[in-house]
C-alpha cells in the first residue's frame, strides 16, 4: 500500500467555469499529498494547498469556487501582497464562497489562498473528483492514483 505521495504541480488557466464572469482566473499553483495508510479505501484521502491567481473584470466582494466533497481548513485573500482573512467563508450546494472584507476592483489582480482536505473517489464513473484505482500485485490489492491526460 502506498503510504505517502507528495506531488506539485502548476496548471496555466485560460478560463474556468469555477469563478464568476467578475474574476478571471490567470493560474492555479496546487500541491496535494494523498494518503493511503490501511486496507480501508473510507480513510483514502488528500490534503491540498491551492493559490489562484486571477484578475478582477467586475466590482466583486465574493469569490465562488466548486468545492464539492471538501473540506477547507483555511482561506486567504491575497492583495498586494498582504494575506488578509475573508469576512465570511461559507459552503452553498457544492459552492464555496469567500466573502471578501474589501472590494474586489477591475483591472486589479488577486489571489485566493486555501488549504484543503478531500477525500479520494474510487474509479468513479462519470469520473469525479481525484480518483484512486486498485490493482493487484502477488494477490495483494495496492492501490495507486492514476495520471492521465
Amino acid at each position: 500500500v502506498i503510504k505517502y505521495i507528495s506531488h506539485i504541480f502548476h496548471i496555466s488557466a485560460e478560463r474556468s467555469d469555477r469563478l464568476p464572469r467578475a474574476l478571471v482566473p490567470t493560474e492555479y499553483n496546487i500541491s496535494i499529498t494523498p494518503y493511503f495508510y490501511n486496507d480501508d479505501p473510507s480513510t483514502f484521502n488528500v490534503s491540498g494547498h491551492v493559490q489562484i491567481n486571477f484578475k478582477c473584470q467586475e466590482t466583486t466582494d465574493t469569490i465562488v469556487l466548486n468545492s464539492k466533497n471538501l473540506s477547507i481548513s483555511d482561506v486567504y485573500i491575497v492583495m498586494n501582497g498582504e494575506s488578509i482573512v475573508p469576512d465570511e467563508v461559507k459552503f452553498e450546494a457544492e459552492f464555496l464562497l469567500i466573502k471578501s472584507p474589501v472590494s474586489l476592483e477591475p483591472g486589479h489582480d488577486y489571489q485566493v489562498d486555501i488549504t484543503y482536505l478531500a477525500l479520494l473517489n474510487y474509479q468513479s464513473s462519470p469520473p469525479e473528483g481525484l480518483m484512486y484505482e486498485n490493482y493487484l500485485e502477488n494477490n495483494t490489492t495496492r492501490s495507486v492514483l492514476p495520471s492521465r491526460s
